[in-house]
């Protein structure tokens, strides 16, 4: 079995950490499909579709990182659609300004009743390993899975700093000539 995490590639950051949270617990480079990092996504001479088809019918477990950039996707809603057909093994993780209340959501292929989180809610994520150890050979060392955890939520921090910081900067005025 596989891990394929589906998001929008306006997020990559947040998938990019996430790889290094799941390399960091034991998982190997060849169970995990994450098409932003060349690593591990699509390789050369692929048809993307026909590619992402073949690993979605192999019924990954599916991780969907799930943000207001998502629903606006129409690749990404392919494919929710494609992996929710095969039924496969799930689990939803929210960006941080991710809105659960969002009608995307709420009416979409997902059931919003069904658990997910936040992606950097400590307790969530723990629980979350606990439920990839029955697919997923993970470290039995727990010292290296509380500092993967640790230094996940850090760079998940360094990542909602950079968002706010590029918010509250200062627009620059433009001078119009009369």
């Amino acid at each position: 079995m596989k891990i394929f995490i589906s998001h929008s590639s306006k997020n990559k950051d947040f998938g990019n950490h996430l790889v290094g949270l799941l390399r960091g617990l034991g998982i190997k480079e060849n169970e995990i499909l994450f098409t932003s990092n060349v690593a591990y996504g699509i390789p050369v001479a692929k048809n993307i579709f026909n590619w992402l088809k073949s690993q979605i019918e192999e019924k990954p477990f599916v991780i969907y990182l799930l943000s207001k950039e998502y629903y606006e996707s129409v690749a990404c809603l392919n494919e929710m659609g494609a992996a929710w057909i095969v039924e496969n093994e799930h689990a939803a993780i929210f960006t941080p300004n991710f809105n659960l209340s969002s009608k995307e959501f709420q009416n979409g292929a997902l059931d919003p009743r069904e658990i997910g989180f936040k992606i950097d809610d400590e307790d969530r994520i723990m629980s979350f390993i606990q439920m990839l150890s029955k697919n997923f050979e993970i470290t039995g060392n727990a010292v290296i899975i509380s500092q993967s955890v640790k230094k996940f939520i850090k760079d998940i921090g360094e990542i909602k700093k950079e968002a706010v910081d590029i918010k509250q900067a200062p627009k620059k005025a433009v001078i119009k000539e009369t």
